[in-house]
């Protein structure tokens, strides 16, 4: 888990953001990646609470999303949802 962590972290601090938001679909990694982008003074919404506000969702740098599968012939990512919640790819 940490190490998953580490290596979203510096994949999100490189593109130096301001804003990120987390999907809910990372599961236990999205509180430890939460807590390592705050502490670099980046503002984090969670998906969620920003799903009625599409102006915040728009205004984040980059967002994190989980991905069940790729497929690298076609480029594509399948992302997954649960009930009552869609896939939350930005």
């Amino acid at each position: 888990r940490g190490e998953a962590a580490e290596a979203l972290e510096r994949a999100v601090l490189a593109a130096q953001p301001l804003r990120v938001v987390l999907a809910a679909d990372l599961d236990g990694r999205r509180d430890d990646l939460e807590e390592r982008l705050t502490a670099h003074g980046i503002d984090v919404l969670r998906y969620e609470d920003g799903v009625s506000d599409r102006e915040a969702l728009a205004a984040a740098d980059v967002a994190v999303t989980g991905c069940l599968a790729a497929v690298a012939a076609t480029g594509s990512i399948v992302t997954g949802g649960a009930a009552g919640r869609g896939g939350a790819l930005i």
